[in-house]
């Protein structure tokens, strides 16, 4: 949050009519005097946004788990990277990866699991046989695109 939207947000709650700004696109958006902002502070078209992405990644996830994926029977370790304070090998990484996305190469759920890698966006694993830094560049080169 932005020290203009702490500050706008302050004013609405002491009853004055002021705008406040929306948390995810810093829009002003106009607030009758009395009232305060939505909890947390967002926008009418992010608030709506926010309930889209979450209903079609639920569904995603959904057609995941109904495609019977390859990696519900395998080892989680080998889609994720060791714990934040644990170190790994370059090497071992790359193997790890490696292992995962021959997993993947096979698994009837790939496209379904891509589908919600997109929407999800994640930091970090394999998903669909790509890893998170490759998803990101396909994600990245889709919003260009």
């Amino acid at each position: 949050m932005t020290d203009r939207s702490r500050l706008t947000n302050a004013l609405a709650v002491a009853g004055q009519d002021v705008q406040w700004v929306c948390l995810l696109c810093d829009g002003a958006e106009e607030s009758a005097r009395g009232f305060e902002p939505p909890n947390p502070p967002v926008c009418h078209s992010c608030a709506r946004r926010l309930r889209l992405m979450k209903a079609l990644t639920s569904k995603a996830l959904d057609a995941v788990l109904a495609a019977d994926p390859a990696c519900r029977t395998a080892d989680a370790h080998t889609f994720t990277s060791p714990d934040v304070f644990d170190d790994e090998p370059e090497s071992a990484r790359q193997l790890r990866e490696n292992t995962a996305k021959a997993v993947c190469q096979s698994c009837p759920a790939r496209l379904a699991c891509l589908t919600y890698a997109l929407s999800v966006r994640p930091l970090e694993g394999v998903w669909a046989g790509y890893t998170a830094d490759e998803l990101r560049g396909y994600a990245v080169r889709s919003e260009v695109a």
